[in-house]
């Protein structure tokens, strides 16, 4: 599940990315946060 994630972020300018499982329901959900800025709020659903 986290290499479905893995494949999405390295669309987006995040350095580091640090990604969260959230839950599972009809979708997968993770949290991405840059380990390099502290931002975070995408949300990648699958």
């Amino acid at each position: 599940m986290i290499k479905h994630a893995e494949r999405v972020v390295v669309s987006y300018p995040i350095a580091e990315p640090v990604m969260e499982f959230i839950r599972h329901n009809e979708n997968m959900t993770f949290k991405v946060t840059d380990a390099s800025s502290g931002w975070s709020g995408l949300k990648a659903r699958y």
